[in-house]
């Protein structure tokens, strides 16, 4: 069954944990996923949804 985690600090536990498992690989494709874990753990270490940190409105905002 897969359920989306909605509850930020549940999901940054899990985004850590998982960061913890493929860092040990340097294949470019787990580099890749590391960039992609590294923005989702920034974006809710701020509660900012990652889809509005790269939407073009967010950074105009004064």
């Amino acid at each position: 069954m897969n359920k989306e985690v909605t509850n930020t600090d549940d999901r940054l536990e899990i985004l850590l944990r998982l960061k913890t498992e493929v860092s040990q690989d340097t294949a470019a494709e787990t580099q890749e996923l590391l960039s992609l874990i590294d923005r989702e753990v920034n974006a809710c270490t701020h509660h900012t949804p990652y889809s509005l940190l790269h939407s073009p409105s967010y950074h105009t905002i004064p």
